[in-house]
């Protein structure tokens, strides 16, 4: 498997068109030149909102806008825009255009208008690459590149939905649409060898067609986390002797939160100092709490029910935990690794290979939460393999910045351009 990218070129204006509204306009100030001749890029998704493949979109586009290319990012509705947005909106160079059709929901009427602003977007003006993520905008964009365009496609999934989010059919219906749609893209990027793994096993794609980018972040905000600790800790109610196991996640059942919270209330029962923090919002909520409530343990979880940001609130833990079911490489885990937290995860996606198959934090099963609570007490009463996995953690997390993922990415737009 290969991981480079290539040359092209082409601009051209656009005018409106139906279905489409034009959010910003490219900016005519002095840009740095691009490394070899400079690309008109399209990244296309059916959101924006705060997460990890919207992050990871808003990221690539703004850093090939940094690197003098020409880049358009098109998106559907966003209920909660990722902070990221306003500064995708600053950046010289690169064109936000909202489609208001382009929804995650399946929807005939919506899907349809989607498909034609996406081939008028197209056929408007030449792009070098068109960038698919997620799985929605994928479908669409390969199918609309197919009929438009001759520009090559690049498809990134940010995970799959093979396992773990629907029943038995329509996970078959899912994976089928997947094998018909994977010839549409001349390459398809995915965040571990294991994600790879898991769409040749299922028959999605060829050997040749995948490149591993892992997802990065801004290490910036992470640099200072030990001196924010007591800050952060005041703010969310915290005791100086409590032992603080946090996740940041959506409150989906396929985050695994409810095997987080009966592991944590099973190694709480003889750990009084032993204290859970959820940092999200979502519809597992209620019961959540519900649970708690009826353990006698509501004073000891706090749900902040809302979106927080990860440097404000990583500070004040003690351990990291994601515990999902499916996890296309987990973008939250790179953050407390930043943050030098020893991490506990779930055996499932790109997270092994994160974590260095158990070097940097300890990895148990999806869905067991007696293993989760052997965990959080071993991590709790060992204080010196906690500090040694915070330790390699945070060394890891180099790894997976921004500017690799970017650097990363346009080397596989020229490989496929070549």
């Amino acid at each position: 498997m290969s991981r480079a990218a290539r040359p092209a070129h082409a601009n051209g204006s656009v005018a409106r068109r139906p279905g489409l509204v034009w959010a910003g306009t490219l900016e005519t100030r002095p840009r740095p030149r691009a490394a070899g001749p400079s690309l008109s890029i399209l990244h296309l998704i059916t959101r924006l909102d705060r997460g990890g493949s919207s992050d990871c979109t808003l990221l690539q586009a703004i850093a090939a806008a940094r690197r003098g290319h020409r880049v358009t990012l098109a998106f559907g509705p966003s209920t909660a825009p990722s902070p990221l947005l306003i500064e995708a909106g600053r950046q010289p160079g690169l064109e936000i255009v909202s489609m208001p059709w382009l929804r995650r929901e399946v929807s005939p009427l919506d899907d349809a208008r989607a498909f034609v602003g996406l081939v008028r977007l197209l056929r408007a003006r030449r792009f070098d690459i068109v960038h698919t993520h997620t799985s929605k905008a994928g479908a669409l964009g390969r199918l609309a590149a197919a009929l438009a365009t001759r520009s090559p496609v690049v498809h990134q999934p940010h995970g799959h939905l093979f396992y773990g989010y629907h029943g038995c059919i329509t996970t078959r219906l899912v994976i089928l649409a997947e094998r018909l749609l994977a010839p549409l893209a001349a390459r398809q990027i995915v965040l571990s060898w294991r994600g790879a793994e898991e769409h040749l096993a299922r028959r999605v794609g060829r050997p040749g067609q995948f490149t591993v980018v892992r997802s990065g972040i801004d290490l910036r905000p992470f640099r200072r986390t030990r001196d924010l600790r007591d800050a952060s800790r005041a703010r969310l109610g915290l005791r100086p002797d409590d032992f603080a196991v946090g996740t940041l996640c959506r409150l989906e059942p396929i985050k695994g939160v409810v095997d987080l919270l009966d592991g944590f209330l099973q190694a709480a029962v003889h750990r009084p100092r032993l204290r859970l923090l959820v940092g999200g919002d979502g519809p597992l909520k209620e019961r959540l709490l519900s649970v708690a409530r009826r353990a006698g343990a509501e004073k000891r979880v706090t749900i902040t029910g809302s979106w927080v940001a990860a440097h404000d609130f990583l500070p004040a833990l003690d351990l990291f935990a994601l515990v999902s079911h499916n996890e296309g490489m987990g973008r939250a885990l790179v953050e407390s690794m930043a943050a030098g937290l020893p991490i506990l995860a779930t055996n499932v996606g790109g997270m092994p290979e994160v974590l260095q198959e158990g070097r940097a934090g300890l990895l148990v099963p999806p869905g067991d939460p007696r293993a989760i609570a052997s965990a959080i007490a071993r991590l709790m009463d060992d204080a010196r393999l906690a500090r040694d996995l915070g330790r390699r953690a945070r060394v890891r997390a180099i790894v997976f910045g921004a500017g690799r993922m970017g650097h990363a990415v346009l080397r596989v737009y020229r490989e496929v351009l070549s």
